[in-house]
């Protein structure tokens, strides 16, 4: 009778080595990203990102040698910080009841209130007044109006507005000659006076927009 011949079965690849703190393969404790909290954002993302690239490489290998796959998320990049109007914002707007405004203690009507985003109320004439030299709620000290962050403009520079202003006056002084029929030298006088009108009305234009953005 022949022997039956055994069916070998395949050997399991050994397991990467792994972190006990994040789980990720290819390092320790002593190399983990989680040893440098409290670091700097922008650092500590860098690191994590760093140790999971590293991470994906040896799960593909290990994979494919017929290992099973241990996915880590992708790090995302560290926020912005949060500015004060949307801290405030985080308190979902809960509406703290009250029956007098705290700025002219007044009774507060139906009409004619004010809800700031941190839940407070007030006369709405009140808080308009109070934000003429405060941007700080009366209550909490919560932001009231959100900062509007400044836009860098790349303005033109002088030397382009002045050649847009000559060109825009010559056209405009052709112009005139033909209407009012005068000489060459009048024509190229208006031209001149109307060139150097345009380009200093353009540059103190930008002068004032920069310094409006500083």
């Amino acid at each position: 009778m022949p022997r039956r011949r055994r069916e070998l079965t395949p050997i399991p690849p050994r397991r990467p080595r792994r972190c006990g703190r994040c789980t990720m393969f290819g390092h320790d404790r002593r190399r983990c990203h989680l040893m440098w909290e409290g670091e700097e954002p922008e650092f500590q993302y860098n690191m994590t990102r760093n140790n999971w690239r590293r991470h994906c490489d040896i799960n593909a290998q290990y994979v494919a040698a017929g290992g099973f796959s241990h996915d880590v998320p992708e790090p995302q990049p560290p926020q912005p910080p949060k500015t004060p109007f949307e801290l405030a914002c985080e308190n979902k707007c809960k509406i703290t009841e009250t029956e007098d405004c705290c700025i002219c203690m007044e009774k507060l009507g139906d009409k004619n209130t004010a809800t700031t985003a941190c839940g407070h109320q007030f006369h709405f004439g009140c808080l308009a007044q109070h934000t003429r030299t405060s941007n700080s709620c009366p209550m909490c000290r919560a932001a009231i109006c959100p900062e509007v962050p400044k836009r860098n403009l790349k303005l033109p520079p002088a030397d382009d507005v002045m050649r847009f202003a000559a060109g825009a006056s010559a056209a405009l002084g052709t112009a005139i000659g033909n209407m009012m029929s005068v000489d060459a030298t009048q024509v190229e006088f208006v031209t001149e006076a109307l060139g150097q009108v345009i380009a200093d009305t353009n540059l103190s234009l930008m002068r004032n927009i920069h310094r409006r953005n500083q």
